[in-house]
């Protein structure tokens, strides 16, 4: 059903990284009867989590996927490895402060 719809836009899933899980409300009040957790998933370099507000109410918690942050660092290690020694310190640091301001303002 979903794939029929996703399909309309040209659009199709991924089985490979696809899955079925159960998450929300519910699933983290059964796991705390349980006394079980409940899984998370990555989406949109996010990964979302059950979580818990200040009073103990369920709360969705997102943070970075530890999976695209290392792959941030590395690309960001890569890139000052490349200009390191082609451009003044001046020069690579204005870029780099453009690539931290991105990385702050879809992550933060």
């Amino acid at each position: 059903m979903l794939g029929q719809r996703l399909g309309k836009f040209g659009l199709r899933i991924a089985e490979g990284k696809s899955r079925i899980i159960g998450f929300g409300r519910s699933e983290w009040e059964k796991a705390q009867r349980e006394g079980t957790k409940v899984a998370t998933f990555d989406f949109l370099g996010f990964t979302h989590y059950c979580d818990t507000t200040r009073r103990g109410k369920f709360k969705l918690g997102r943070k970075t996927s530890s999976k695209k942050f290392r792959q941030k660092m590395k690309a960001v290690n890569q890139w000052l490895k490349r200009v390191r020694n082609q451009v003044t310190l001046a020069e690579w640091w204005k870029v780099f402060r453009l690539k931290l301001i991105g990385h702050y303002r879809y992550y933060g």
